[in-house]
């Protein structure tokens, strides 16, 4: 009777064993999972375009009553770099296109003689609006050619070369007609930015890379200046490295 409880006894331990040790290798693939899942994160690049260097969109309709041969400015119509409109515009009569680019009284909308003869132009969103300011568009690229790329060129190498995706690259567009603290009041550019620059730094575990271009490097000492008031932002790993683009 002993000799059979010490066999069962024996088997049981093995078992037991058998079970730890499987238990084991499972935490041991769980960690080196999760150590390849923060390997895999990479350091957020926030992308700061420069002056002019933003998409500008139409959030109102506006009619050209100055021609019949000209088009009305649509809701959601890419305003800024509109090649078409602007060549249609200097050919035709300009006057409509330059009131919508146009900041009426204390940088407010432009209101133009009634209502329905006003224009509301916001900044684009995304990569998209600082990628390129008339994608796909034949005509930019024999007027204006390499100026229309923005960070196109920069995104395409980072997702092909380094492997970052949208989780990682993060557009910060504005409307580059404001001065900052009419951009803060009305957009809250400022601190949504603010807030958008914690959220990848804590989401990606790393330290972020802001690139900028020069002339928008005002913006980036009031980012600083806004960042450092925050006590979350400077502690821990809540921090920026700037990286000046002299030209794109």
């Amino acid at each position: 009777m002993r000799d059979q409880l010490r066999g069962r006894r024996g088997k049981y331990w093995e078992t037991e064993e058998i079970t730890n040790t499987t238990e084991e290798q499972q935490n041991s693939v769980t960690s080196e999972e999760g150590k390849s899942s923060t390997n895999d994160k990479r350091p957020p690049v926030f992308l700061l375009p420069g002056l002019a260097s933003t998409r500008l969109v139409s959030w109102k309709h506006k009619p050209c009553p100055q021609s019949a041969l000209l088009s009305p400015i649509k809701m959601l119509d890419n305003v800024w770099m509109n090649m078409n409109l602007l060549i249609q515009m200097a050919t035709i009569d300009a006057r409509c296109w330059t009131e919508c680019m146009t900041l009426g009284k204390h940088q407010t909308d432009y209101d133009g003689d009634d209502d329905e003869s006003g224009c509301k132009l916001r900044p684009d969103e995304g990569l998209d609006a600082i990628s390129s300011l008339a994608p796909g568009s034949t005509v930019s690229s024999l007027f204006v050619g390499g100026t229309n790329t923005v960070y196109a060129w920069l995104i395409q190498w980072l997702a092909d070369n380094l492997g970052y995706d949208v989780s990682s690259i993060l557009a910060l567009p504005y409307d580059w007609r404001l001065s900052p603290d009419v951009m803060e009041s009305r957009d809250g550019f400022l601190t949504m930015t603010r807030r958008r620059i914690e959220a990848a730094v804590e989401s990606n575990g790393r330290p972020g890379i802001v690139s900028v271009e020069y002339v928008s490097y005002f913006s980036c000492q009031l980012l600083t200046t806004t960042s450092s008031s925050n006590s979350t932002t400077t502690s821990q790993h809540h921090q920026l490295s700037f990286i000046e683009d002299g030209g794109t």
